[in-house]
Order: C-alpha cells, then sequence, then structure tokens
C-alpha cells in the first residue's frame, strides 16, 4: 500500500479523510506491526493463534462482568453495518452478554426483562 483517498462519491464522508484514514497506512508497512495476537503467559507477551486469543478473551471478560453488566445495542436496518452487528451480536452471546436488537425493541411493545431479578420487580 502506498496511499489511501476518499471515494467523492461517499454520503458520508464526500470523500474527506481523518487521521486514521490519512495516516493509518503507514502503520500498515511498519516493521513493528503485529500479524498475530499476543497473550500475557508468566507475565511475558508471547505469540499464539487467534482461537487462543479469543478464548482467552472470552473466558476473562466473563469472570470480569456479570452478564447485565454490558449490553449492546444495534439496529440491524443498517444495510452496511449489517454484518458488523451480526458479528457484534455473536460476540455478545458468547460473552453471555445482552444484545439489545434496535428493531425488535421498537417492534415488541413490552420488552421482557433479561435478569429475572428484573421480572420479579415488573410485577
Amino acid at each position: 500500500m502506498v496511499g489511501v483517498r476518499g471515494c467523492a462519491d461517499d454520503r458520508i464522508n464526500r470523500g474527506r479523510l481523518d487521521a486514521k484514514d490519512l495516516f493509518g497506512w503507514q502503520a500498515n508497512a511498519s516493521d513493528d506491526r503485529l500479524t498475530r495476537p499476543l497473550i500475557r503467559r508468566d507475565g511475558a507477551l508471547v505469540e499464539t493463534d487467534w482461537d487462543t486469543a479469543m478464548t482467552a478473551i472470552v473466558a476473562h471478560s466473563r469472570t470480569l462482568l456479570r452478564a447485565d453488566a454490558a449490553a449492546n445495542r444495534r439496529d440491524p436496518r443498517i444495510g452496511a453495518v449489517r454484518e458488523r452487528a451480526r458479528r457484534r451480536g455473536a460476540v455478545m452471546r458468547a460473552l453471555c452478554w445482552n444484545d439489545v436488537d434496535e428493531l425488535a425493541v421498537r417492534t415488541v411493545p413490552d420488552p421482557v426483562p433479561v435478569n429475572p431479578h428484573d421480572a420479579a420487580r415488573a410485577r
């Protein structure tokens, strides 16, 4: 990669680039760029594969957060973002966190409480 330029037909940024777009490409050519995930073992960072890294992230996150400590709000009607929203939803389910689908919230009159304690309080 030798440079980047915006797309003038883009309806959001109309071809303008932010600092990340303008200078981020230089990091791709850096000798210091990480190409594999690192995981801390016995105080040192060691290379690992992506499955091991993601498993460690999920396991550690589960120990830190309860199921109702975080939530993800998404709207699946946004076309370009739909695939990212699907993946994000899969991550949220893997972490056992609440994944609030914006479209479902708008179409369901009374959302069902996710936490059983909330259900008892709602009665």
